[in-house]
């Protein structure tokens, strides 16, 4: 019978699992994602406020700030230079948020023109 003690250093060995399994057991715990999409049509804008408070305290640290915008409904990610404060990129960019917001303005008129 072998032992998992190897014994030149007194250790135990333990089978190696490689990153794509650990990835997979991860996975694997996490809802399916019919579950998960209908959980978050019944969220409000209020049950978020917390956790993405709590999420930016921790990663504040690492230059990343979320924010739920209200205008768009939109969670904005930004990258921030943590010593100087500067913007150093937004996901969505303003550029693609201006747009989204003139498509919404033109579609509504011409759903009006249609009426």
């Amino acid at each position: 019978m072998t032992s998992p003690v190897d014994p030149t250093r007194g250790a135990i060995l333990l089978p190696a699992i490689s990153t794509r399994q650990k990835v997979e057991r991860i996975l694997a715990q996490l809802p399916a994602q019919g579950d998960a999409a209908s959980q978050a049509a019944n969220w409000s804008r209020d049950d978020l406020v917390a956790p993405v408070q709590k999420i930016n305290q921790v990663m504040r640290n690492y230059g990343i700030e979320f924010e739920l915008s209200d205008e768009s409904q939109r969670t904005i990610i930004r990258v921030v230079d943590r010593e100087s404060g500067e913007l150093i990129r937004q996901i969505p960019p303003d550029e693609a948020m201006t747009i989204e917001k003139r498509l919404d303005e033109i579609r509504g008129r011409l759903l009006r023109w249609k009426v």
